[in-house]
């Protein structure tokens, strides 16, 4: 993201410097704010690139939607981007941008009959040979058809970022004052380019390839970043990109007050990768010392935590936990990975899993304290194994403690690590905001089910159908149904196993089903 305003010369100088400082820039690299920033893992060439957000207000703070090449390791001569920036200064207009090999740009305001910061709307634009065009809910904005097109061939990344630039007199005079602020993400999509054969976009040359509704983080697809770049005042974090309540929020904040500060927002799980140390965790008993956070292995991110035995001859356990404050009836799940490695793996009675604790007001424990399944001696090592446990909050609840615990029987030895911890609380959204246009989830049952459990939904409309069922992390787990099917009611049943026919833990997950037309979700439960 360029500043139309600056030379090119100043420019050059700028990306030589930017080039030094990512390099030398990292997690915590000391800039006066914290922003955040997540972008794909696969790379994109030619498509229709969506997303229904509402940016950030505030002078000198600028949220984007963007695709984007890193250049860094080839120059400017490889740099590919094209961009929707909205600057919060400004509430009747949003700029477009290309940019191309040495830094040509093309950017252009976009007048808006509207506040992009109230409210919710979907930008677009499309990524052809032969044009970019840009799109505000669905009506063309801007066209453009000359040499830069050419220019833009090379594959290219979807990120969405928040940051505040340096340039005053584009972005406007800071504030920090106005901190902590906010740009809301409601769901991304990409359509391939498949010019003849699609069925959406200019000429029906579009076919949807996968869209996220943002009711988790999707590991699989989407990276946060830690990094940060001349001409911005903050660092990405991990903590400033927060999933909530079906959206993708990124922050901006100060150093002292990261993450998403909503009122409502009472069940974060802070620092789930453990990427600031122990940052928000607690240790209980207090005084052990059997754990530490390392940077091997780990599943996402630079680091994961260890934890293991005391080794004091006697039966005896750790937890690491973070503390909440629920209403009695929610139910949540706890989920995350774990990791036994075989040059220390867990022997004897030793075990490791995830665990939910409720207390009443006076910290005394209320019902049973639900368990994920456990890692032990007959685990596999050397792999991530995933671990879900779910819980509802009792009578008479005050607070509850999601943890990892390692127990230790007499002097068994080994370890365990663990990353990529989620907390969902079920009462958040989990239909798709798309509504299905030519079938109808309407039951699951038995839900929730043990053995085997009942997909039932109607075709009203030829058409191709892919049934999927994911984890709370958004990851796949099988695929019941991908083909076309006819008009009429389907029943479909699956078995509780993955797509190896592995059996799965006990816990939440969803059923997605979707054609070109829309998606519906529905939460099943599976009990063990």
């Amino acid at each position: 993201m360029i500043n139309p305003g600056l030379s090119s010369k100043f420019w050059w100088r700028t990306l030589f410097f930017s080039l030094i400082l990512m390099i030398l820039s990292g997690p915590g690299y000391g800039k006066d704010y914290k922003g955040g920033e997540l972008r794909t893992y696969d790379t994109y060439r030619y498509g229709r690139f969506e997303v229904r957000m509402k940016s950030v207000a505030g002078s000198g703070v600028l949220s984007s939607f963007f695709t984007y090449h890193d250049f860094t390791s080839g120059g400017a001569g490889n740099w590919n981007e094209i961009d929707w920036e909205w600057l919060g200064n400004h509430d009747d207009k949003a700029q477009t941008n290309l940019i191309i090999q040495n830094q040509w740009d093309l950017p252009e305001f976009i007048d808006v009959d509207f506040n992009p910061h109230e409210d919710f709307h979907t930008y677009a634009f499309e990524w052809t040979p032969d044009y970019v065009a840009f799109f505000i809910d669905d009506q063309s904005v801007r066209w453009i058809d000359n040499f830069y097109v050419d220019s833009l061939y090379h594959y290219q990344k979807i990120m969405m970022n928040i940051w505040q630039p340096i340039y005053e007199e584009w972005v406007g005079e800071f504030d920090e004052d106005i901190l902590p602020v906010y740009a809301y993400y409601d769901w991304v999509k990409y359509y391939m380019y498949v010019p003849g054969t699609g069925n959406y976009g200019t000429d029906n040359n579009f076919f949807l390839l996968w869209g996220d509704e943002f009711e988790t983080w999707d590991t699989d697809r989407w990276q946060k970043a830690n990094h940060t770049f001349y001409g911005n005042n903050c660092d990405f974090i991990y903590d400033n990109v927060v999933f909530y309540d079906g959206y993708l929020i990124l922050c901006l904040t100060t150093p002292d007050d990261t993450g998403y500060g909503d009122d409502d927002t009472q069940y974060i799980l802070h620092n789930p990768g453990f990427e600031s140390d122990i940052e928000n965790w607690s240790v209980w008993p207090e005084n052990l010392t059997n754990y530490t956070v390392v940077t091997e292995p780990v599943l996402h991110g630079n680091h994961s935590l260890k934890l293991f035995g005391q080794n004091s001859g006697t039966t005896n356990s750790i937890s690491v936990y973070q503390t909440f404050n629920p209403s009695q009836g929610d139910e949540f799940t706890f989920s995350g990975y774990a990791y036994s490695a075989s040059d220390d793996p867990i022997s004897g009675d030793n075990s490791a899993y995830l665990e939910l604790t409720f207390f009443d007001e006076n910290w005394n424990i209320l019902g049973e304290q639900p368990v994920s399944s456990s890692i032990t001696s007959s685990s596999p090592t050397d792999q991530w194994i995933p671990l879900t446990v779910s819980g509802t909050a009792p009578t008479g609840v005050v607070s509850f403690n999601v943890a990892m615990i390692f127990n230790q029987i007499d002097d068994d030895s080994g370890s365990v690590f663990f990353d990529d911890l989620d907390l969902f609380y079920s009462n958040l959204s989990t239909n798709s905001s798309v509504a299905p246009v030519n079938y109808n989830l309407f039951q699951i049952y038995p839900n929730p089910f043990n053995n085997r459990t009942i997909f039932q939904f109607i075709i009203e409309d030829f058409s191709p159908v892919t049934l999927t069922v994911v984890n709370v992390l958004g990851q796949h787990i099988t695929t019941v149904v991908d083909r076309d099917l006819n008009t009429g009611e389907y029943k479909l049943s699956w078995d509780g196993t993955d797509h190896n026919g592995t059996e799965l833990p006990s816990g939440v997950y969803f059923a997605m089903l979707e054609n070109v037309n829309g998606i519906e979700v529905q939460k099943i439960i599976l009990l063990k």
